[in-house]
Formats: C-alpha cells, structure tokens, sequence
C-alpha cells in the first residue's frame, strides 16, 4: 500500500507539473496571439498613414497649382482693369461733350449709364481681389 501511495503521489507531482508546463505554455500562446493581433492593428495604422500622405500630397500639389494660377489671374485682371477703364474714362469724357454740344444730358444716354455702373463693379471686385491676393500670399508655400 505504501508503495502505492508512493506512485500515485509521483504521479500527482507530475500531473501538477504537466498542468503547469501547459499552463505556461496557453499563456505563451495568449500572449503571442495578443501581439499578432496588436501589430496587425499597426500594420492598418500605416497602411492608413500611407493613403493619408499619399492624399494630401496629391491635394498639396493641386492647392499650389491653384495658388499660383489664382496668383496669376488676379496679377492679369490688375493690368486688364487699368487698360479698360482708360478706354471706358476717355469714352465716356467724348460722350460727355457731344451730349452737351447737342443739348442731351449724358445720363439720358444707355450705354453712358452702364459704362459708370460697369466701371464702379470692377474698380470694387478689383479691391475684393486684391484683398483676396493679400489672404492667399499669407498661405504662399
């Protein structure tokens, strides 16, 4: 009895050994898994962060295009704006006087009347742009 005692008592010791060993090594396994798991989540992240770049590269590229296309136009408009309102100011002094020399207020005439209204829109849009070109040079690259 004694001996047997003894081999079941061995074999106990053992089990609890196993028991551990397995124990140890479900652990192991958890924590790996944990890990895969965690760098998958990261490998995600910079795949994100791969697509963001990409993203706002391409958008940086096309907000400097537009930049300096939006610079340009306002640059053109400038000079353009000067030209036509000489031509519509010494158009409008010529109707001035032959209205007069005829006895015609020159408000009486059409395209006397839009030439004014027409110049006093662009001289304002003209303001408007250029306080547009100052917020735009502020974001110049």
């Amino acid at each position: 009895m004694r001996t047997q005692r003894r081999v079941f008592e061995k074999l106990s010791e053992n089990t609890k050994v196993e028991l551990a060993s397995e124990r140890i090594e479900l652990s192991v396994l958890n924590d790996l898994k944990k890990g895969i798991n965690e760098a998958k989540r990261i490998q995600d992240l910079q795949e994100d962060g791969f697509k963001f770049a990409k993203k706002a590269e391409q958008e940086f590229k096309e907000y400097l295009k537009l930049h300096t296309d939006a610079i340009g136009i306002i640059n053109s408009s400038r000079k353009q704006v000067n030209k036509t309102l000489q031509l519509l100011e010494k158009s409008m002094k010529e109707a001035e006087k032959i209205s007069k020399d005829l006895g015609v207020q020159p408000n009486s005439i059409k395209e006397y009347v839009e030439a004014i209204k027409i110049s006093n829109e662009i001289i304002d849009t003209n303001r408007d742009l250029f306080n547009l070109k100052d917020k735009l040079e502020k974001f110049k690259v």
